[in-house]
């Protein structure tokens, strides 16, 4: 009775879910075969999740680049979250990209139907997938005011003589030694 390797348990793991007993005797026939199928079932699942995950991504991606007049929030928090969810209820189809956003205000977004990205802002393809250029407004409200300033001064080098279009662009800011 020497010890099977690796790869010869790996083999007949996949023989017993197959339903070939290989070198086993079946010793419990109806526990094994409801394992196996139960097995069976489990990854089909994991399978069509992951799958529908890679799939929602890449449809996300796809609607963006069709967008316009809609309103990009920069920065998830609680303001930021009413702001998003009152324009959406006007109509507005709402875009928030934050780097790390909260699960519970990740969650409120997804139930609301806002689109969240996220994304680091200060990577220079998020300008083009959300595309900012068509965007009819902006606002910026990260905790991080610096962030605020930085995004507003990106934005206004961005837009100089790329679009006639008017953007309105909102930055919050409460230290007045930041303006």
């Amino acid at each position: 009775d020497e010890p099977y390797s690796l790869l010869t348990r790996i083999q007949n793991s996949f023989q017993i879910l197959k339903g070939s007993s290989g070198p086993f005797r079946p010793i419990a026939p109806l526990p094994l075969e409801i394992a196996r199928i139960m097995a069976f079932f489990v990854s089909l699942f994991v399978g069509f999740k992951l799958f529908s995950l890679l799939l929602a991504k890449q449809w996300l991606l796809l609607r963006l680049r069709f967008i316009s007049d809609h309103v990009i929030v920069f920065g998830l928090n609680k303001i930021s979250f009413s702001v998003a969810n009152n324009l959406s209820d006007l109509g507005y189809t709402v875009i928030v990209v934050d780097p790390s956003p909260d699960a519970s205000l990740e969650k409120q977004c997804h139930n609301q139907g806002i689109v969240l990205l996220a994304e680091d802002p200060t990577d220079s393809t998020v300008f083009s997938k959300v595309r900012i250029l068509h965007a009819s407004q902006i606002y910026a409200f990260f905790e991080n005011e610096a962030w605020n300033a930085d995004l507003a001064i990106q934005l206004k080098s961005l837009m100089i003589g790329k679009t006639s279009k008017k953007i309105d662009v909102f930055v919050h800011i409460q230290n007045s030694d930041m303006c």
